[in-house]
């Protein structure tokens, strides 16, 4: 009887510690999803800004070509991380129900373990999909606001050497202020 109790004891352990660790594997989902919503945020942020400014408007074609393609990206890399779905739970219960009423305790808890085991593994690929997908979409989206500021920087030296130019120096009139209007 004490080996029986042994078994059973183990068996409510490793039923805890992977029921534990499938729960801890759909937090970190939970958490990647918010990581990708925030990527998604910052994009729609970034676009709305963008479409909003004077300067983005008057932009050449080559230029608004980079900084839509750089977004478009991003937001299609964060939407494949966030929605990366398949993961398993729990065993399917009805399955459970159907070949298990009524058997010992031990038999029972033993093919939840498996169960677990197996949903816990099926997970752990669709997981790592996931991770890769927001660590591109993070690094895409650094690289979109780094493309924006690069053409804000080109197109601030295009149009202070437009400004300044000689030509544009010379036509210009001197504004009379005061009483020498």
């Amino acid at each position: 009887m004490a080996k029986n109790q042994i078994t059973t004891n183990s068996d409510k352990l490793i039923f805890e510690e992977i029921k534990e660790r499938l729960k801890d594997q759909l937090d970190s989902v939970d958490s990647m999803d918010t990581k990708a919503g925030i990527v998604l945020g910052f994009n729609g942020a970034i676009l709305a800004a963008l479409l909003n400014s004077d300067w983005f408007r008057t932009l050449p074609i080559y230029f608004l070509g980079f900084i839509l393609l750089a977004i478009c990206v991003t937001t299609g890399v964060a939407l494949k991380a966030f929605l990366v779905r398949a993961y398993k739970k729990d065993p399917d219960p009805s399955k459970l129900i159907e070949g298990y009423q009524g058997k010992k305790e031990n038999e029972t808890r033993g093919q939840l373990i498996r169960n677990f085991e197996k949903c816990f593994n099926n997970n752990k690929e669709m997981i790592e999909n996931k991770k890769k997908y927001i660590n591109w979409s993070f690094k895409l989206l650094a690289l979109t606001v780094g493309i924006v500021a690069f053409v804000a920087l080109i197109t601030t030296f295009i149009n202070n050497a437009n400004y300044y130019s000689p030509w544009r120096m010379h036509r210009q009139e001197v504004t009379k202020h005061g009483r020498f209007r």
